[in-house]
């Protein structure tokens, strides 16, 4: 099983599901400082750094958790129990961890009873893509992510960066009864963050192609 987060946005799910704080690390903030330096930082208002050092906060136990680095990348594997490995959901940094071989023999879990009939509780994403830094934004869908919580909703949020064509995408993940509202609230990020909804199909040529050249569906984007 993977779980992928670790960005400036509240995404807590590894934390919530398996009883574990969040802590800061030191050590990821640290190889982050030693691969990119401190430039970026420099640029950022009080909320924004709160922000950004949230992608430092990671699920901590002393026996149970373990982070796992790959050379030249500061984003960690997340290891629990030696079974559960939870990725940064930066497709880049996801793709170094597992050639570099730090999170072998991922397996995923499936959705159907094994004889190809789906059960349980069906869920379905949307996507918004837009050229405003995570870092800009990730204060507001903080916010409503907040607001998502205390309405009882289990709506989450989350966003990711495409560093080679300058895009980050927001994603919104729900229970498919409340898509209404997911709806809703992708119409309100894409006029909050100057983006546009694009299709699955879209996000994966998105994260796999790094050229825009292949992505002529994002021309429109400003």
């Amino acid at each position: 099983m993977v779980l992928q987060q670790w960005n400036s946005t509240e995404q807590d799910i590894s934390s919530k599901g398996f009883g574990f704080p969040l802590k800061f690390s030191q050590v990821a903030f640290d190889r982050y400082l030693s691969l990119r330096g401190d430039s970026h930082l420099k640029t950022l208002d009080d909320d924004q750094l709160i922000g950004f050092k949230r992608m430092f906060k990671l699920p901590f136990h002393e026996d149970r958790v373990e982070l796992l680095f790959a050379e030249h990348t500061w984003t960690p594997v997340v290891r629990i129990d030696q079974k559960l490995n939870i990725l940064p959901g930066v497709p880049r940094f996801f793709e170094i961890l597992l050639d570099d071989g730090v999170a072998p023999n991922l397996k995923l879990g499936n959705n159907d009873d094994g004889n190809g009939k789906e059960i349980g509780v069906r869920y379905v994403t949307y996507y918004v893509t837009t050229k405003m830094s995570e870092i800009r934004f990730g204060p507001l869908i903080s916010k409503k992510q907040q607001l998502i919580n205390e309405k009882g909703l289990g709506v989450k949020i989350g966003s990711y960066p495409h560093f080679e064509v300058g895009f980050n995408t927001i994603s919104v993940c729900g229970k498919l009864y409340d898509e209404e509202f997911m709806k809703s609230l992708v119409d309100e990020l894409c006029s909050a963050v100057h983006g546009k909804q694009i299709t699955a199909d879209e996000e994966f040529q998105l994260s796999n192609n790094r050229s825009m050249d292949e992505l002529q569906f994002l021309s429109d984007v400003k």
